[in-house]
């Protein structure tokens, strides 16, 4: 009785061990999956396009989220609520032009996966054709 106890217990603790292990390992191997991808992104050809991209378009967007948290999109004279929809309109437009930054340079970057109908075309270019 006390052997089947025994072990009964010590597969819950091992269990229980094992899921506590993969719980904080998780962190880790998140950023170990993102810091592999900044690499690929890094030396693909399209960096220098996609930090161009992004570097252009994101002080609009955060210069908004700023204007709109000071108050200035809710509300004021007519004036600054003609810039402020303009300043929403123009982070908006932003926004979508980094995330097709992105979409465009991963989709010709990498090579699809077989079977994928959405797929770019993968050309290797070459010299010698």
């Amino acid at each position: 009785m006390a052997a089947i106890l025994c072990e009964s217990f010590g597969k819950i603790l091992n269990g229980t061990c094992d899921a506590v292990g993969k719980v904080c390992a998780l962190p880790f191997r998140a950023c170990g999956f993102a810091t592999g991808e900044l690499t690929k992104v890094c030396r693909s050809p399209f960096c220098l396009y996609l930090s161009v991209a992004l570097g252009l378009n994101l002080p609009p967007v955060v210069f908004t989220g700023m204007s709109w948290t000071n108050g200035a999109g809710g509300g004021g004279d007519e004036g600054c609520t003609s810039a402020s929809n303009w300043m929403l309109t123009n982070a908006l437009l932003c926004v979508i032009n980094m995330a097709a930054a992105g979409y465009i340079s991963q989709k010709i970057t990498y090579e699809p996966e077989l079977g994928d109908p959405n797929a770019a075309p993968y050309v290797e270019a070459s010299v010698y054709g």
